[in-house]
């Protein structure tokens, strides 16, 4: 992970993850580094999961893609500051320094009222007080008065939504066809009863590799929602494509503590829901997936504040009134530096969809057209409905896919027949760029994630014995809660959902160490 900080020496130019710089691909420092050789640079806010150091006139510039799935992180605090694409390995990184930054009980104890909308962040600022997330569209510009945040710029004007659209499609065709040229990749793509994924399924479809190189694609579909998988299995049955069958073995080297380390560096004190992935990253195994689209639909009937009320209930009544106005206040605060851009979408994009889409691109890339920055043209603009996307999309790429079963009636189009806009636009032709990635084969490794769970959970039960994470935890009867359920855990044969309420407790207890240092 990238962490800079003036209390010891900067770095130079570096690169972690991945990115699409046009129709090219690039993974990985060794990947970066053969980019950087052909004579092309990687600029903050593109798409992709990563984030990249480099020099400008005034100093140093760290930044990450454009939808912020990797995030940097911001201490400043009496003229020494440090930034980092890990809020573990900040903190890390200031206590071996001898600096111990103090909690946040408001944003601490909010993650601990076990609501969805509090599984996450939901401000700029962390568990810690002197600890802030930076916003997915800003840099962290660093020069010799100390770091500063700034806005990358605003999206142009001058809307043109058949030609914005176009400009998407043959962009993510292109890439698709980048991947598909490397015989080193593999696809494991989604396929659900919603349009998300659907969208995502016909750019596979489109390429016209699933049929010719079938044994280099696994189309994976939830089973346990009996419409969600009837739709599905239904859209696989036209194109004639297996769902489910053999998924491919990982290919990097597998631990346990690869598996921990991973989760608390993408996800401790920041995101609820525990995904402990075993395996170090692998750039040539993509999956296809349908994460971005909350980003432009209109997901909430209320506004934040109102949903924010509902939890009140669940919070000490001070505790409540100063998260209400500390997430309130940060809302207003970024929507100045973004105006045109719905409050209610700006937040989703700004703290759901960076943290429970951001965690599994850390370990495995992922193809996500719905989440690329080339969609704000096009879904900023008020007159556009979203399912238009969706269903212009899927009628430029593989004319009729949306007119099959959905999990739910109402996704379906108005009309069967393909639309204006693909008519205009037709399907554009890929033209596949460079793969930039470095990947040598490390067998089959086994997965270490039982064992991973284990020794997370042993970790929490030790916290609940510390009096500085009591303390944090305050309220005696989430403390008895938390308790409770890391027994269950701990006595479960069966391991819960990622999610699930028990896994949340387990993920706060390890959260209010985090932040005691204990």
């Amino acid at each position: 992970m990238v962490t800079l900080s003036n209390l010891e020496g900067r770095l130079d130019e570096t690169f972690e993850g991945y990115c699409f710089a046009g129709s090219d691909y690039v993974a990985g420092a060794e990947g970066y580094q053969a980019y950087r050789a052909s004579g092309e640079q990687i600029e903050p806010g593109l798409d992709g999961c990563y984030t990249v150091v480099r020099r400008i006139p005034s100093g140093i510039e760290i930044g990450t893609d454009a939808r912020g799935l990797r995030r940097l992180f911001l201490y400043s605090r009496d003229g020494r500051w440090a930034v980092s694409s890990s809020l573990y390995r900040l903190v890390s990184h200031l206590r071996e320094r001898g600096i111990n930054p103090q909690p946040c009980l408001p944003v601490l104890r909010a993650l601990g009222v076990r609501q969805a909308l509090t599984a996450q962040l939901n401000s700029s600022q962390t568990i810690f007080a002197d600890i802030t997330l930076v916003p997915s569209f800003c840099v962290v510009q660093i020069d010799r008065g100390g770091p500063k945040i700034i806005p990358l710029p605003k999206s142009r004007l001058d809307k043109d939504y058949i030609g914005d659209l176009h400009r998407f499609i043959f962009l993510w065709r292109s890439r698709f066809a980048t991947l598909a040229s490397d015989p080193r990749v593999n696809f494991t793509v989604d396929l659900s009863g919603g349009l998300d994924s659907r969208v995502v399924f016909a750019f596979a479809l489109a390429s016209g590799a699933m049929r010719t190189e079938a044994h280099r694609f696994h189309v994976a579909s939830q089973t346990r929602m009996p419409k969600d998988f009837a739709a599905a299995s239904t859209v696989a049955r036209a194109y004639d494509v297996t769902l489910n069958g053999p998924p491919f073995h990982m290919r990097t080297s597998s631990s346990v503590e690869i598996a921990l380390e991973g989760w608390r560096e993408h996800s401790l004190g920041v995101y609820l829901p525990i995904y402990l992935t075993p395996y170090d990253f692998d750039p040539l195994t993509i999956r296809g997936h349908g994460a971005g689209g909350g980003t432009f639909r209109d997901l909430f009937t209320r506004s934040l504040e109102e949903r924010l009320r509902s939890t009140k209930k669940y919070f000490e009544l001070q505790t409540f009134d100063d998260y209400l106005s500390i997430v309130l206040d940060d809302l207003h605060r970024i929507s100045t530096m973004r105006p045109a851009v719905d409050q209610q979408k700006l937040h989703y994009r700004e703290f759901r969809n960076r943290f429970h889409f951001g965690h599994s691109p850390h370990k495995r890339a992922a193809f996500t057209p719905l989440n690329s920055i080339l969609l704000d043209d096009i879904i900023d603009q008020p007159e556009v409905q979203s399912n238009r996307i969706y269903f212009d999309t899927m009628d430029c790429l593989v004319p009729g896919i949306k007119n099959y079963p959905y999990d739910d009636p109402a996704k379906e189009p108005d009309s069967l027949a393909p639309s204006a806009a693909a008519h205009s636009i037709g399907l554009p032709p890929a033209e596949p760029g460079s793969v930039y990635a470095d990947f040598q084969s490390r067998g089959e490794p086994t997965s270490y994630a039982k064992a991973a769970f284990t020794a997370l959970y042993s970790e929490a039960d030790r916290a609940l014995g510390n009096s500085r994470v009591q303390d944090l935890i305050g309220e005696k009867d989430v403390l008895a809660r938390c308790r409770a359920s890391v027994n269950s855990v701990k006595a479960e044969s069966k391991r819960p959902r990622a999610n699930h309420p028990t896994h949340q407790d387990v993920s706060y207890v390890l959260a209010a160490a985090f932040a005691a240092d204990a």
